[in-house]
């Protein structure tokens, strides 16, 4: 199976979506609730699963790169050094310039999140709210850190106890869903979302395991399903849980695209894909550039000179605009200087695994 470790671009295609649905969501609360406007009618509301995505694509892409590193301790040691080339550098570097303006404009950010100890939480990734974070949309990040440190340590075991693992984890998820603990850490290490890593885990094991699969019966399948689930929050029918309303189709979606692309015909979109290579750098910026840019076009009276919805849709293009280019000069060349320091020989190999492990 000699595609094994070939870069998936549709994998890169769908986080862009992802970065985006993200973006658009928070643009459309901001907005909703700062100048009692909504954006597009409030069509993205649902935008918040470009998270679902996001981790259904890490848990994918670990097992998918990785699966056959499992029981060798110096491959944990490997694994968790890249992780966190990839994760903390360029997300520290942004903590530094978020400090650095709410000095400089004191009224931004919440008043837990300038208490000592939670800078230090923030900095670490270790779990806390949203309201005591730094940079609220950290709390993913602390999700991708733990998955990170559990797959560390599976890579160290035999591959035959893995399952066994996992179990554990769901009878822990299952007593603590029926006992519901008070403890936020507690909520936090069990919660429902982790799952989503386990659904790209899952549908990564399909890929690497079959020749043949009907892509287009779970591309479709997802597609739909992923549909339904926007009309559902659009017409606020029912509550489910964000994990089977958005985390399974976005599983059959990514298993059918990678299949397609794996197994059959495929274009490539390049602007989608360099879109998914800076998603990182979108996904940390966007929200800071949100608020600055909303507080510059208000000062300018730009919202009423040339009204709202072309406003906001500037303000969305400046955004991603912005953080590509944080992507370009900052995200890569730190990424790159790193790759030297840290691993000498080996940073044609690490170059390329850090191209295709591009995290949420």
């Amino acid at each position: 199976m000699g595609f094994i470790n070939k870069k998936i671009y549709s994998l890169q295609m769908i986080r862009s979506v992802a970065a985006i649905l993200v973006l658009f969501y928070h643009t459309t609360l901001l907005f909703r609730y700062s100048f009692n406007y909504e954006y597009a009618y409030g069509i993205f509301s649902f935008g918040y699963s470009g998270v679902d995505i996001f981790f259904v694509l890490s848990g994918f892409l670990m097992y998918y790169l990785h699966h056959n590193d499992f029981g060798n301790l110096a491959n944990t040691k490997m694994f968790i050094k890249k992780r966190f080339i990839r994760i903390y550098p360029i997300y520290w570097i942004f903590l530094i310039i978020i400090l650095c303006t709410y000095f400089l404009q004191p009224t931004l950010g919440t008043e837990s999140s300038k208490v000592g100890l939670n800078i230090l939480k923030s900095f670490a990734l270790f779990p806390q709210d949203q309201e005591s974070n730094l940079l609220g949309v950290a709390w993913t990040l602390s999700y991708e850190v733990l998955f990170y440190l559990c797959f560390g340590i599976a890579i160290a075991m035999n591959k035959k106890i893995t399952p066994l693992l996992i179990g554990i984890w769901i009878t822990f998820f299952l007593f603590f869903s029926i006992l519901q603990p008070n403890s936020f850490f507690i909520k936090f290490l069990f919660s429902p979302i982790n799952i989503e890593f386990l659904l790209g885990i899952f549908i990564a094991f399909q890929i690497v395991s079959k020749k043949s699969i009907n892509f287009k019966l779970y591309y479709f399948g997802g597609a739909l399903l992923f549909s339904l689930a926007i009309l559902n929050i659009k017409f606020e029918l029912i509550e489910i849980n964000r994990v089977i309303q958005f985390g399974v189709p976005a599983s059959m979606i990514i298993f059918g695209t990678a299949s397609k692309e794996l197994y059959g015909n495929f274009t490539k979109n390049t602007m989608l894909i360099y879109l998914g290579d800076a998603s990182y750098s979108i996904y940390l910026t966007h929200y800071l550039l949100l608020s600055l840019f909303s507080k510059i076009f208000s000062f300018l009276n730009l919202f009423s000179i040339i009204g709202f919805p072309i406003s906001v849709t500037l303000i969305i293009v400046l955004t991603l605009l912005v953080g590509c280019l944080f992507h370009e000069f900052i995200e890569k060349p730190v990424l790159k200087i790193l790759s030297r320091l840290l691993f000498k020989n080996k940073v044609s190999e690490h170059k390329s695994s850090v191209i295709n492990e591009k995290s949420s």
